[in-house]
């Protein structure tokens, strides 16, 4: 859990749920573009030329 004060001493906390919910979006963003990425064909300089 973390906690930050503003300036104006109105506190903000935040769970550790919150924290790993964004960090599984991350990672369901990421495989998606890796997914889309693998299905690219990579062709090599010498062959587009």
């Amino acid at each position: 859990m973390i906690a930050a004060f503003e300036s104006e001493g109105k506190a903000v906390i935040i769970t550790g749920r919150y924290l790993r919910s964004i960090k599984q979006y991350q990672l369901k963003k990421l495989a998606e573009f890796d997914r889309k990425l693998s299905k690219c064909k990579i062709i090599p300089a010498a062959i587009k030329n």
